[in-house]
């Protein structure tokens, strides 16, 4: 009974572990969706290589929303007044809030900033620049509305 139970989690085991590698690699832009066999996004164009062998080259400018590597990253706004937009990581989705990263280069202090936003409908509700994992679990729990932004304007 023992060896049957140990073979049946064995065979679950390696079966998660193909389905992992199965990740669907896919690029969405305004009139089409796209599914590539291999897809590598650099900071002004996306190549990939289609199923069939074929490779696509596209305009990273043009694409609305893309996964690679298990990880969705889709064009948001980033400010909502000048209608600046960047693709930005899919990092959690809870109580109907998408938490987007969006990483940007600090000239002042020589580094990156994360910028995290909380966006429910497509709608900005509001954002963090560099939060603890803390502010953030606080935030999507309805707890944290103190060290908030909440003039997006100030984001550059």
């Amino acid at each position: 009974m023992k060896t049957i139970i140990f073979i049946l989690m064995m065979t679950v085991a390696g079966l998660s572990v193909k389905a992992q590698k199965n990740e669907a690699l896919y690029v969405v832009t305004s009139t089409d969706t796209i599914f590539f066999k291999k897809l590598m996004v650099k900071a002004n164009q996306a190549v990939g290589e289609l199923p069939n062998g074929g490779k696509i080259k596209l305009a990273v400018d043009s694409i609305q929303r893309y996964s690679i590597k298990g990880r969705i990253r889709q064009r948001l706004p980033v400010n909502g007044r000048d209608g600046k937009t960047a693709l930005m990581e899919l990092v959690d989705f809870k109580n109907h809030i998408g938490v987007y990263k969006y990483e940007c280069y600090n000239g002042v202090r020589d580094c990156m900033d994360a910028y995290f936003f909380y966006y429910r409908n497509n709608q900005c509700l509001n954002y963090h620049c560099n939060p603890s994992h803390k502010q953030v679990v606080a935030f999507l729990n309805g707890e944290a509305s103190a060290n908030l932004y909440n003039d997006l304007a100030d984001l550059k």
